[in-house]
């Protein structure tokens, strides 16, 4: 049985007879608890004024290290956090949607692999428009954001500023050019690394040269002769393989900025 040692109308300190936690609380006018600790187990929680958990914080529940829970008005769980989530797996976030089911799960250390894994059903991504990944030039310098790039036929895995008319090694385009930022970026550490992205799909502006013939939307885009700017694909017989996409804005003459639909064909 607990040995109360200080008991008010609205707060209370005592001793748990059998594990011997220190017990703190404090009461809301109804008799309602507001805040309860065990000073001992390391575990705190926190109410409404009208008796409902919102938070419970344990710092070391299970001998698995600390946990985090944030619960709504009607105290349903909503939010974990564990700092080794089933022993010795790493840190661990988990998000529940108003019905209940967890529908985020972020892990440091996805079944004791090491792998970092974020699950959901959605990504949604709101800081760029393209799906980009880093690629290596052989002079390793920072190339023009909307730079229409090709396979360096010379050195695998690596790219080079195009240069040729309808080359059927044309691979992607430099992105970050007219303020929209890729919005992915896949890389893997120490493997297919690189400094410059590259737009491999989705929505990215491109240098684009109309001498060789007027932009318009949808029109087909390729290669030229001029260094790491793309044309108006006309011919359909070398147009197979050497398609970068589809142009979604408008180029009359001159050299410029064409908004393209990635879409290597």
């Amino acid at each position: 049985s607990s040995t109360s040692l200080t008991t008010t109308r609205n707060w209370s300190v005592g001793l748990d007879g059998g594990t011997n936690d220190l017990k703190f609380s404090l009461d809301d006018t109804l008799g309602n608890t507001t805040l309860f600790a065990l000073m001992n187990d390391g575990e705190a929680e926190l109410y409404t004024t009208g008796g409902t958990r919102t938070y419970l914080l344990d710092a070391d529940d299970g001998g698995s290290g600390a946990e985090m829970y944030l619960y709504d008005s009607t105290g349903s769980e909503r939010i974990q956090l564990d700092a080794q989530y089933e022993t010795g797996s790493g840190g661990w976030i988990g998000l529940r949607n108003a019905s209940g089911t967890r529908t985020i799960t972020l892990n440091a250390d996805y079944n004791g692999t090491g792998d970092g894994r974020i699950i959901s059903s959605v990504v949604e991504i709101t800081g760029g428009s393209d799906l980009a990944e880093p690629f290596e030039t052989i002079s390793n310098e920072i190339i023009e954001a909307g730079t229409l790039m090709v396979i360096d036929a010379e050195h695998p895995g690596m790219l080079k500023i195009s240069d040729e008319a309808y080359d059927k090694k044309v691979a992607g385009i430099v992105s970050g050019a007219g303020g929209v930022n890729p919005g992915l970026l896949l890389h893997q550490d120490g493997v297919m690394s690189g400094n410059t992205p590259i737009a491999i799909a989705g929505r990215v502006y491109c240098k684009v040269d109309a001498s060789y013939g007027s932009i318009e939307p949808g029109d087909l885009l390729t290669t030229s002769t001029t260094p790491g700017y793309a044309m108006k694909a006309d011919s359909q017989e070398k147009s197979h393989g050497t398609i970068i996409g589809k142009a979604m804005s408008v180029l009359k003459d001159g050299r410029g900025l064409v908004l393209v639909l990635v879409n290597l064909q």
